[in-house]
């Protein structure tokens, strides 16, 4: 059995508006050339689990059975798929009851680190049951003040948030039609959703809506309290999607009226909600304002013709930075072989709690593996995903 305190990824579940944050970006491309199966031919095939995804056992304690596995805390790729292990293995040898009382809030959170990990087809399957309850479903009990609060699907939005990850899903396996239908269907309820939809409309080739919707998540004037915060992390998202189709001055433009505010702003269009000068709330708008910046300087530098790209890049070590949500910097050193990308390496000098949800190591990967920046970030954790992308950017400027 694993051990409760060196093993288990265990957070206890914080009753909140959305579990579902940052924006993710994605490019179509990265599937297989081979011919696509129809969407109902996809939607029936058979889900395969990859070799690392063999059940962990779990001991279900009083701990566990109020608790919630979550992909947040996970900081290298291994504590990710360890998470996934063991959500695995308590949705498959157990059933929804009173000593499971969060099984079905289990279940949405496997088909959402699924997503993070990319293992799109499992994650739609858990996410397309979650979606399919009853809005009174309960899907997870609290202890509060020594009493039990019973949580519904409706009440943690958990229907609302799996419909925008299936939206991600069907732009990244590229079915066009039915991500139209079911985005007809969408609310933008916190700028994250719409950036997401943002993201899946320039995957699947439609860049004037997704500037447009990019915009409508940058706007705080969209969105009610604290939800206006998190236009700002939004912007960055928009800065990337940009960058990524080399559009510098749409970089710019985008990320004007934020850069304008300064690093140290309150203004209360973005900070309704946090008038005590949270800490959370100065740590969210600061690194977002560092990395907005950072795309910035990276976009004015390719209009004067020093392009960030893995073309023409010389042999040699090369290291770059970005500020992500504690305020530490994310070191990224990238190593080019024969011309190529060889290995992209991040990390904290000093570790800490940045809820990467498993970016350093996955993100940096999947650079290597794409032999491009341009590549699906991790949901609920763009700030982390935004800083090995900038890191790398940086790093690959040294090496022309």
């Amino acid at each position: 059995m694993l051990s409760k305190k060196s093993k288990l990824l265990i957070s206890l579940l914080v009753v909140g508006s959305s579990v579902f944050t940052g924006c993710a970006n994605f490019n179509s491309a990265e599937k297989s050339s081979t011919a696509k199966p129809t969407f109902a031919a996809w939607e029936k095939k058979e889900n395969v689990w990859p070799e690392w995804a063999e059940p962990s056992a779990v001991d279900i304690d009083e701990d566990v059975k109020y608790a919630t596995f979550q992909l947040r805390s996970s900081i290298d790729l291994e504590s990710a798929h360890d998470n996934i292990k063991q959500l695995r293995y308590l949705i498959e040898n157990t059933k929804p009851s009173e000593e499971t009382p969060s099984y079905y809030y289990w279940m949405y959170n496997l088909g959402d680190s699924l997503l993070k990990v990319g293992e799109y087809k499992l994650a739609y399957n858990y996410l397309t049951k979650v979606i399919d309850l009853p809005a009174d479903t309960v899907v997870s009990e609290t202890r509060k003040d020594g009493k039990i609060v019973k949580n519904t699907k409706k009440d943690l939005n958990l229907g609302s948030n799996a419909k925008v990850m299936i939206l991600k899903i069907l732009a990244v396996e590229g079915y066009d039609e039915e991500f139209k239908a079911k985005n007809k269907e969408i609310e933008y309820d916190s700028p994250t959703d719409a950036s997401t939809i943002a993201f899946a409309l320039g995957a699947l080739g439609d860049k004037e809506e997704a500037y447009k919707t990019f915009e409508f998540a940058s706007n705080p004037d969209n969105f009610k309290e604290k939800s206006k915060l998190k236009t700002a992390t939004s912007n960055v998202g928009s800065a990337a999607y940009a960058f990524s189709n080399g559009d510098y001055d749409k970089v710019l433009q985008l990320t004007d009226k934020i850069s304008k505010e300064g690093v140290d702003s309150k203004n209360p269009a973005y900070f309704e909600g946090f008038e005590d000068n949270n800490e959370y709330a100065m740590r969210q708008w600061k690194a977002s304002f560092a990395q907005i910046q950072a795309y910035r300087e990276l976009a004015e530098k390719a209009k004067s013709g020093q392009v960030a790209d893995l073309k023409d890049l010389k042999d040699g070590e090369y290291e770059g930075s970005s500020i992500s949500f504690m305020q530490s910097p994310v070191n990224v050193k990238v190593t080019v072989k024969d011309g190529k990308v060889s290995n992209v390496k991040a990390n904290q000098a000093t570790p800490q709690d940045d809820r990467s949800n498993g970016a350093f190591d996955i993100i940096a990967d999947r650079i290597v593996e794409k032999q491009s920046t341009d590549v699906d970030t991790i949901s609920g954790a763009t700030l982390s995903s935004e800083a090995v992308r900038i890191g790398t950017l940086e790093a690959l400027l040294k090496a022309k």
